[in-house]
């Protein structure tokens, strides 16, 4: 079956990275040894772009290849190998360097197949949206049932395995693309039925507790509205998207626990409490700290668990790559996420379709939520949902830059008008 689906597209094994933990969930148990679904699904993407590549059907050309996001991916994997010599921890390091070869590197790649064919993109889409239903609808029965139990101070999860991070930033990209689906989604039933499937997804969301994921999920909306909502009709359907808005705010306190629901919201407060609670602040002043002694190469791969044991990392992106790679790991992850959202930009201003452009929308919209999410929660290689998009982010918008190319050659040139004058006399 796995390679039955390999063969037909990259978009399964990119969507079902996250249906493990709810298998785990209803199975009780983790079979796999520590990593070893990550491999597991690096090896199938791996096979699935290989067959890709094999029949040179829907593979994207080397110019894709070669753009800005996966120049500055492979750079940055190199910077990791070299500086890991550096590390004060590099057993660490080492552990490190390996899961973002198989997280965040072969989810970049597999974005770029999918979204180069828009077809499977959409599969990609659906598949991501329900898979992270069935992790809302998981913890939504257990909470209904009075099963759900909380994995870490007021932060519930699907499994005791199951970190709620990862279950609030599935929900968070589930909910922007059930958004997108109000949006584009014809049918009067389909559209209720995902009206439905919204305060789901939100109960998920704020039960992780997360507050990287919240505000993810925010950032992302902020940028659906500013590039999706651009139609009549589209804005039209935003009643059916306040409506679900209004039925999940409704919800959502009814069944998680008000101190879940304090704590995913703290980082919105006036005082800005939340993030000082959970020693975020603390973490990010020791990585800027870290990073003026080391400006240029930072203090090597993994090295940040040498100063802080207990949490291994500085839960902020930029600053981790800042104190461990220095200026040249800094670089590098800023142009990934600038290229991609250039080129996504670029690619969304060239299509005309109202559809298709809907879709490019969506992809800036979970590139954004993948970032915001990093600038709180989670280190380098946890951070592979903010590749996978910038990866279909580029290869869709390289599909339609390349398609109206030949149209921009071939359009009539305006005839030079001499002036008057000049020329006859």
């Amino acid at each position: 079956m796995v390679v039955f689906l390999a063969w037909h597209s990259v978009a399964y094994a990119l969507a079902f990275a996250g249906l493990p933990p709810v298998l785990f969930a209803l199975l009780g148990s983790n079979p796999f040894p520590p990593g070893g679904v990550s491999q597991l699904l690096a090896g199938w993407i791996a096979l699935a772009v290989a067959f890709v590549l094999i029949r040179q059907v829907d593979a994207p050309p080397l110019a894709v290849m070669l753009s800005v996001p996966p120049i500055a991916t492979v750079a940055l994997t190199a910077w990791m190998a070299i500086r890991l010599g550096a590390s004060a921890a590099p057993e660490y390091g080492q552990q490190k360097l390996q899961l973002f070869i198989a997280g965040n590197v072969a989810f970049l790649i597999g974005g770029l197949v999918v979204g180069w064919r828009p077809r499977h993109l959409r599969l990609l889409v659906m598949l991501v949206f329900a898979v992270s239903l069935a992790g809302g609808a998981v913890l939504g029965y257990k909470f209904l049932t009075g099963a759900a139990q909380t994995v870490l101070p007021d932060r519930f999860s699907i499994s005791e395995a199951e970190n709620p991070i990862s279950l609030g930033r599935d929900s968070a990209s589930g909910l922007l693309i059930g958004i997108y689906l109000l949006l584009t989604v014809r049918s009067n039933f389909l559209r209720a039925t995902v009206v439905a499937t919204i305060p789901v997804l939100a109960i998920a969301l704020v039960a992780a507790g997360s507050r990287g994921p919240v505000a993810g999920a925010i950032g992302g909306l902020g940028v659906l509205a500013a590039f999706a909502v651009t139609t009549r009709s589209a804005r039209r359907r935003l009643l059916v998207v306040a409506g679900a808005a209004l039925a999940s705010i409704l919800v959502v306190p009814l069944i998680v626990p008000s101190a879940a629901v304090s704590r995913s919201l703290e980082i919105f407060s006036a005082s800005g409490g939340g993030l000082s609670s959970n020693g975020r602040t603390g973490l990010w002043g020791q990585a800027i700290e870290a990073f003026t002694h080391n400006t240029f190469v930072g203090i090597g791969t993994g090295g940040f668990s040498a100063i802080q044991v207990a949490e291994l990392y500085p839960h902020n992106l930029f600053l981790e790559s800042a104190a461990e790679l220095g200026v040249v790991g800094l670089v590098l992850v800023t142009a990934l996420v600038l290229g991609a959202a250039v080129q996504g930009l670029r690619g969304w201003r060239s299509i005309r379709d109202p559809q298709e452009r809907l879709l490019a929308a969506l992809m800036l919209a979970l590139l954004a939520t993948g970032v915001v999410n990093s600038l709180f929660s989670g280190a380098l290689p946890d951070n592979r949902v903010a590749w996978l998009w910038a990866g279909a982010a580029t290869g869709l918008a390289a599909r339609y830059l390349r398609r109206i190319a030949p149209e921009r050659r071939m359009a009539p040139r305006t005839p030079l008008v001499p002036l008057r004058g000049l020329g006859d006399s």
